[in-house]
């Protein structure tokens, strides 16, 4: 028997000593979960979690002011996460998470001009960047 609340979630015996759970957090917040196989406590149980709430981006529709699309060559988002508007300069960065890069537009004109960084630890490699902000006054 398991012990997760089956409206939430469930277990599932993989048949080899191992288990899977599913749930479905049902607010977001600091989330506590203890799972039981067999009426007894797994191994780690409870579990601490963070629960975000994600926005569903199919909802939104398609983006229409970007002409390269979806992918990953240059000109192309596959999964953008911050916008940074420098005025001054009237360029537009968007971090691109899972290219591990940023690339830059014209702005308001919205021509792609060029993209730095790819994955990695070192200078001008990035891995999965979320964040992003432009300094005035450089």
């Amino acid at each position: 028997s398991s012990g997760i609340n089956a409206e939430y979630g469930r277990v599932e015996d993989n048949e080899d000593g191992t288990y899977d759970v599913i749930f479905t957090p049902q607010r977001p917040g600091s989330l506590r979960v203890t799972v039981y196989i067999n009426n007894r406590n797994i191994y780690g149980s409870p579990f601490l979690f963070n629960c975000l709430v994600r926005r569903d981006y199919a909802l939104v529709g398609e983006c229409l002011m970007f002409g390269g699309g979806k992918g990953n060559k240059l000109g192309q988002l596959l999964h953008p996460t911050s916008i940074a508007l420098d005025k001054a300069e009237k360029r537009l960065y968007i971090s691109d998470s899972d290219n591990h890069r940023v690339q830059i537009w014209s702005y308001p004109e919205l021509q792609h001009l060029t993209g730095f960084g790819c994955q990695g630890n070192g200078s001008g490699q990035f891995c999965y960047p979320y964040g992003l902000c432009v300094a005035e006054g450089r």
